[in-house]
């Protein structure tokens, strides 16, 4: 089985971090264990969808959905993924509504 290093970014996050709900994003890194690409991907994402971090903080607008995307990946050697930080932590940044309105 091949092990993975995934960076992932997330847009679109609609959080409330104490100041009112603002549009977020983030990068995150997880490492997978999988026998391709398209499967550990969908294992980071679904890490990423369970974490209990995120769960309390995200508000849901069905009509505009949170997405996760595969930014960058590598694949890695047994001891590099023997020696990782666990998978978890967010890298967030403010998304910005008026960069997203002029591209209209």
């Amino acid at each position: 089985m091949k092990k993975y290093r995934l960076i992932l970014e997330g847009r679109n996050f609609i959080m409330d971090m104490g100041e009112g709900a603002k549009k977020m994003g983030f990068f995150t890194t997880r490492f997978v264990k999988a026998h391709d690409l398209e499967t550990a991907e969908k294992m980071a994402v679904e890490r990423i969808k369970s974490d209990p971090s995120l769960k309390g903080v995200i508000s849901d607008d069905k009509s505009d959905p949170p997405m996760i995307y595969l930014d960058q990946y590598s694949e890695i050697g047994w001891f590099e993924f023997m020696r990782r930080q666990p998978g978890v932590g967010f890298t967030f940044y403010l998304e910005d509504s008026t960069e997203e309105e002029s591209a209209c």
